[in-house]
């Protein structure tokens, strides 16, 4: 019985330091996206959902990493080459595309989504 006990608790342990991770995780990028670093708030999402496991989706912050995505590339969209502002906004088209999936009538989504389409019809 006691071994049983201490299985138990180690496994709980460890899926309450994974999960702990995941928010860790959410709230560095949430920080760094207040601070306007928006390629670290991705790649903190990223990290994030990447150990997110079997919970519920967080659509926030989905969305958020769309829209670090689409910031992160348009603010250097039409001083480097289209390919790569291409390659951005098609990653945050992903992240939204997600977001939507999650909450089909998010208006913040949908707009996002559009400005971000938009800015890919103006690369040459």
């Amino acid at each position: 019985m006691k071994r049983l006990t201490v299985v138990f608790f180690l496994c709980f342990s460890f899926s309450s330091l994974y999960s702990q991770n995941a928010v860790t995780l959410k709230n560095e990028g949430n920080k760094a996206m207040t601070e306007k670093q928006y390629a670290r708030a991705l790649v903190l999402y990223e990290r994030a959902l990447g150990v997110w496991g079997n919970k519920p989706m967080d659509n926030a912050m989905i969305f958020s990493m769309g829209a670090c995505a689409y910031l992160k590339t348009s603010d250097k969209a039409f001083k480097e080459q289209n390919d790569k502002a291409r390659s951005g906004f098609n990653e945050a088209l992903k992240y939204l595309n997600m977001s939507l999936e999650l909450a089909p009538n998010d208006e913040n989504a949908k707009k996002a989504k559009n400005n971000c389409q938009n800015q890919m019809k103006m690369l040459i």
